[in-house]
């Protein structure tokens, strides 16, 4: 038993200072001893007590008394060897954000249906996306099956009573029209970050793939350019991994324009005075040798959209614009769903190609005169 310093019992596990603050501790199931600092006796007795339920509720040797945020841990870890780090970020951040205030604290077993139809009900009326809503539903899902595979629990009550199919419907994939495109080109002239979107709007990288891009992976003579990574910058600092899907590891013809600007952006750092060493064969920097966050490059464009009277864009969207582009001009499906590094030629055509009015009604012209005879 702890004292004060007045000599009065603190109880278990609590002691006080000479400087009046008070001290908590207890040793894990581990074997690990934790201990925690207090301005008052009332802050050390609650952290206490919660400590040691969730250590109770974390013990691998009694499942059954597991909480939900103990399980999470255990189910991310496993996730951690066999997904790519841009999925595990978005398991993240939708249990973070969404299940972790509703349920965390439950134990697993006393997760019910009706829990989680709450979870995606209280998206639904925040106005989050049904993606948003979908991608929750889906980790929750995952989450629990994996405590039934294990014994935790006797059934998923995340169901088909769970419905994911509310809230905000995604905004419609459009890309540019040529008006647009044009408009937008001409106000990009000698801004900071016209290169880079010329270039996606030339090759359809990703935004990903394009800040991933090395020196390594161009090559002039051939004209070609080969995609081999992603880089993202979450939590202060730089993650790479590999691209979306095995058919992201693709091929893409360099065209003279795009040449030129990977020549002119050699040229910009040769003429550097300092790149990091651990960046210098990275294709796009900033000025200070560094790679540039898809953020920075997203707050730039809206810029220049507003600027030159285009509706709000993202990068992503020139590549939609890219791919529009290709089929308006006669490129096979086929050939497209490669240079997109895309798995299916499903997704290519449903979801990155765009029919315009103005080619709506060039089609049309082709044939009205033979409807009339």
């Amino acid at each position: 038993m702890g004292k004060s310093l007045n000599g009065k019992s603190l109880g278990k596990g609590i002691s006080q200072e000479r400087s009046g603050v008070y001290v908590a501790g207890h040793t894990t199931f581990y074997g690990k001893r934790v201990r925690k600092r207090f301005k008052t006796l009332s802050e050390a007795k609650q952290w206490l007590i919660e400590a040691e339920y969730e250590d109770l509720h974390s013990n691998p040797d009694i499942p059954t008394e597991y909480l939900v945020d103990a399980w999470y841990e255990e189910w991310f870890k496993s996730k951690s060897l066999r997904v790519k780090p841009g999925t595990l970020s978005t398991y993240s951040t939708c249990y973070r954000c969404h299940i972790k205030p509703a349920i965390g604290k439950l134990r697993v077993v006393d997760v019910t249906t009706n829990h989680c139809i709450r979870i995606v009900e209280t998206m639904a009326k925040e106005g989050r996306g049904s993606a948003t809503i979908d991608n929750t539903k889906r980790v929750l899902h995952d989450l629990l099956e994996c405590a039934m595979d294990r014994g935790i629990i006797q059934k998923n009550p995340c169901n088909k009573s769970v419905r994911s199919d509310i809230g905000t419907p995604p905004k419609k994939r459009e890309a540019l029209t040529r008006e647009e495109q044009s408009r937008l080109l001409s106000c990009m002239k000698g801004k900071k970050y016209e290169n880079i979107f010329r270039f996606i709007l030339l090759t359809a990288l990703r935004i990903g793939e394009l800040i991933g891009l090395r020196w390594q992976d161009i090559d002039f003579d051939r004209k070609m350019l080969k995609v081999e990574r992603t880089m993202e910058y979450r939590d202060g600092s730089w993650e790479i991994g590999p691209p979306k899907s095995d058919a992201g590891y693709r091929s893409i013809p360099l065209s003279d324009e795009a040449i030129r600007i990977l020549q002119e952006e050699r040229a910009k750092q040769k003429a550097m005075k300092t790149v990091q060493i651990e960046w210098r064969d990275q294709v796009f920097l900033s000025n200070k040798g560094k790679p540039i966050s898809d953020g920075t490059y997203q707050a730039a464009l809206h810029r220049i959209c507003a600027e030159a009277n285009v509706r709000q864009i993202t990068p992503h969207t020139l590549r939609h614009t890219f791919a529009t582009r290709c089929i308006e001009n006669g490129m096979k499906p086929k050939t497209l769903q490669k240079i997109l590094g895309h798995k299916t030629l499903a997704i290519t055509m449903n979801l990155y190609v765009h029919v315009t009015e103005d080619e709506i009604s060039k089609e049309y012209n082709m044939v009205s005169e033979s409807l009339c005879v």
